[in-house]
């Protein structure tokens, strides 16, 4: 029975907009199916929204998809795209008056645009797999330069955001051209707590300066991290002293049979690593010569390559390279 809600779900997304976590067209049957799980099993509804997605594209694709739906801003119109997004942020409302210069995003019809869905607890989700649904407001701020127009984006919202316990290529799907101006991101609302896996969470996103906030993500129930900062060589320095990874047994990437794909792999310019507080097994460092603050020079392993082993965690350790 609950795999014949879990399709559909998966059905009445493709054809319908959410209000409290309810399908608003009558007319489906699968929609039917759906508020008749909503009003039978509202712990399924929760469970279901907290869950993220199996699908690549969907964990990226459908939150994306509600930017694509931003038609103005402080009554100006804009045309935001992936590629043309320079920061995002995670925000609670009242931290957002320290940030100025972001308008309200308004869709076609002059309404505002949302990307998160209230929970039965009143807490908000950034939700992937739901297609307009509310409570998690997106603001933007236009910056122009001599040659092109980009915008800061800021998700806000009055409570908690939850995000996906599966935050899989949360924000790239393997498509390169995806964010491509994307410099900074930033965690100031953001629970992660759930989370039990970030494998290609920021895969791939090549502009990327700055990861804000890290300390404000909570790691204790990850258990896969591959590829979890792959292809960032924008990335000159990274803090993770605030993780506790003793539960990720995969930060090497399973899915590439080269085994290239470490949790750092690609991170060519990475040249400072805070170490993390705990970790259950060794994480491949980018190629070049790394000392450790509290042991020294470290050596190669027996592959020639340099390693982050447990030793270095819990003692604020600092990595450089040479």
């Amino acid at each position: 029975k609950v795999g014949v809600y879990v399709y559909a779900i998966q059905q009445a997304n493709m054809k319908n907009d959410y209000t409290n976590g309810h399908a608003e067209q009558s007319d489906c049957a699968f929609c039917e199916l759906f508020n008749m799980m909503a009003d039978e099993h509202p712990e399924l509804i929760s469970s279901y929204f907290l869950g993220g997605s199996n699908n690549d594209m969907l964990n990226f694709a459908l939150w994306t998809n509600q930017l694509s739906k931003i038609n103005s801003v402080n009554g100006e119109s804009v045309s935001i795209q992936t590629n043309n997004i320079t920061s995002i942020k995670f925000l609670h409302k009242d931290d957002f008056s320290k940030y100025s210069g972001y308008g309200i995003a308004k869709n076609v019809d002059d309404e505002p645009v949302y990307v998160g869905v209230v929970s039965a607890t009143d807490s908000t989700l950034l939700e992937s797999e739901t297609m307009d649904v509310k409570n998690i407001s997106v603001y933007v701020k236009k910056v122009t330069n001599f040659f092109s127009v980009t915008y800061d984006i800021a998700f806000v919202s009055e409570t908690t955001i939850y995000a996906p316990v599966d935050c899989h290529d949360l924000f790239v799907p393997q498509v390169m051209s995806y964010f491509s101006q994307l410099t900074s991101i930033e965690f100031v609302n953001f629970d992660t707590s759930d989370v039990t896996s970030m494998y290609n969470m920021f895969f791939g996103l090549k502009a990327l300066t700055e990861v804000k906030g890290l300390n404000n993500l909570s790691t204790e129930n990850v258990e896969d991290m591959s590829s979890m900062f792959r292809g960032c060589d924008a990335l000159t320095s990274l803090d993770l002293s605030s993780f506790n990874m003793s539960k990720v047994t995969s930060t090497s990437g399973t899915y590439y049979a080269d085994g290239l794909s470490s949790m750092l792999s690609g991170c060519s310019n990475l040249s400072t690593l805070k170490c993390p507080k705990q970790i259950a097994e060794k994480i491949e460092l980018p190629s070049g010569t790394w000392t450790c603050s509290n042991h020294g020079a470290l050596s190669a392993d027996t592959d020639g390559k340099y390693y982050l082993t447990p030793e270095h965690c819990g003692s604020g350790c600092i990595l450089t390279k040479s």
